[in-house]
């Protein structure tokens, strides 16, 4: 009768033999992992630089009772006066004249993108001063513009019509023509940022749809 004896250590030294045969064999592929490793990197990159900015915010509101606050549920609360009460308040802040002030007074009517070579992307800092001189309800439809920064002027193309406008030394302020807006660039303005590039300006109305 045979008897085999496993001894243990020789047992881990030939299986740390294999291990080494399997690393071996795949690190002759080495320069495969390398180009993997560069494309993984150069794909996070391009995705970082170029995909769409998207940004949550939150904001939270307290109301006030003067007269007590508001109570917890109650067999009475649906004709407690501060149920009554928020329920008006709440009314308030979703009415037209409280959005219609938001959108003015943040001029969410006009929309600015920058054309790049890969991707148009909305932008909130601009490059130079803007000023609408048309009345967003007085708009009949939507009106749209590309504005591009060349080294001594502004070249504004109506992107409706392709009626292209000149304004010289970057200021539309000291000069006659049809544009609902103004534009300028100021001594404030940084001219070397904004040259050579070009943007779209959207002009809306402002809908009573809220």
């Amino acid at each position: 009768m045979e008897q085999f004896n496993q001894n243990p250590f020789l047992a881990e030294e030939n299986s740390s033999v294999d291990i080494k045969k399997e690393l071996l064999q795949y690190l002759q592929f080495w320069p495969w992992f390398l180009v993997c490793l560069f494309i993984s990197i150069g794909s996070a990159y391009f995705y970082l630089r170029y995909a769409s900015r998207v940004y949550d915010t939150t904001a939270k509101i307290k109301i006030l009772d003067e007269e007590g606050g508001l109570e917890l549920p109650t067999s009475g609360f649906v004709f407690n006066r501060s149920n009554i009460n928020l329920e008006n308040e709440l009314e308030i802040l979703k009415s037209y004249v409280i959005l219609e002030r938001v959108v003015k007074n943040l001029d969410l009517t006009s929309q600015f993108f920058e054309i790049g070579r890969i991707q148009t992307s909305q932008v909130h800092e601009l490059p130079f001063d803007f000023e609408t001189l048309i009345n967003p309800d007085s708009l009949t439809k939507t009106l749209s513009f590309s504005i591009s920064v060349e080294e001594n002027q502004f070249r504004v193309v109506n992107v409706q019509n392709e009626k292209t406008t000149l304004i010289a030394n970057h200021d539309s302020f000291d000069k006659q023509h049809d544009l609902p807006f103004e534009i300028k660039i100021t001594p404030e303005n940084d001219l070397k940022k904004a040259l050579i590039r070009c943007f779209k300006l959207i002009l809306c109305r402002l809908k009573k749809s809220f």
